[in-house]
């Protein structure tokens, strides 16, 4: 059974926010795994105290905890901090075989009109970054002006697109499955796994694409959802931890999915278990790394 949170989250003002509190997915002397929902940053930013960091907010309850990788502030999912600096330097030691997953949600239009529809097959896409827009510029994109970093990707078709010679290029890539068709809304949701772990991959890969993620307008979704959220979960980690030798009890962490997706989409927990897969428990390549979606 999952565990929240009982302290109340308050902002500078001593005013009281809505918030939703993070579910305690696993905790041990060595580890804390979350399943942060949609709002919380996972460490600060610039030194602003607005009640919104939930590093800060976990350090109430707790001496010491070092984030091990991070999400961006509207998405959903595992988070994993190291209780001790030692924990959490054997976790960050062996960081490029942890495997993670995600589930996102594209519109079924785009899903039709620019990826494969098979629902058994694994599908790559790849793209490669051409530059990170200022966080500082304003930019504009279908839905209007947006603040902060945007990763700009153009997408590779095939090998062919490819320059060998041009060492300025970061390719990226991920696999999609489709998970579930829904009836409620015209949206798909799928499984997402990646091949690295930079600023927005999966975010800006798909956008390229031409499938960007419901709510997200930074990439060019035309609406955004109730709680302003961007809907990319992140569902699954996997520690080997057979290399990190911290004796922990459990190995894979699920996040279940944000409970208004059941609303907006259809989509219950029940109906990702009948297709999700059953392990995770594989190596990665050496490109592989971790960061956040």
């Amino acid at each position: 059974m999952l565990r929240r949170f009982s302290a109340t989250a308050y902002n500078t003002a001593g005013k009281k926010r809505s918030l939703p509190k993070p579910s305690i997915l696993f905790e041990s002397n060595h580890l804390l795994a979350l399943n942060k929902p949609a709002g919380w940053r996972s460490i600060p930013n610039d030194g602003q105290d607005d009640g919104k960091c939930l590093l800060q907010y976990c350090l109430q309850q707790h001496t010491f905890l070092r984030p091990l990788h991070r999400l961006d502030q509207p998405c959903t999912g595992v988070l994993l901090y190291g209780k001790s600096s030692k924990s959490a330097s054997r976790i960050q030691s062996q960081w490029q075989q942890v495997h993670k997953s995600y589930f996102v949600v594209v519109a079924r239009d785009d899903w039709q009109r620019h990826l494969s529809p098979s629902q058994q097959a694994w599908t790559e896409l790849r793209g490669a970054e051409q530059r990170r827009n200022s966080p500082n510029r304003r930019e504009t994109s279908r839905t209007g002006p947006t603040r902060g970093a945007s990763v700009i990707m153009k997408p590779i078709l095939s090998s062919k697109t490819l320059s060998l010679h041009d060492t300025r290029q970061k390719i990226s890539a991920l696999r999609y499955r489709t998970m579930f068709l829904s009836k409620q809304s015209p949206v798909v949701v799928l499984e997402v796994e990646t091949n690295n772990g930079s600023k927005h991959v999966i975010r800006s890969l798909l956008a390229c694409h031409g499938c960007p993620l419901v709510g997200d307008l930074r990439y060019g979704a035309p609406r955004a959802l109730p709680d302003a959220s961007v809907a990319l979960h992140a569902r699954r980690l996997y520690l080997p931890e057979e290399k990190i030798v911290l004796n922990l009890s459990q190995r894979t962490f699920v996040a279940p999915i944000p409970t208004n997706w059941s609303a907006w989409f259809g989509c219950r927990e029940a109906d990702l278990l009948k297709r999700e897969s059953p392990s995770l428990e594989h190596p990665r390549s050496d490109s592989e790394q971790g960061e956040s979606p």
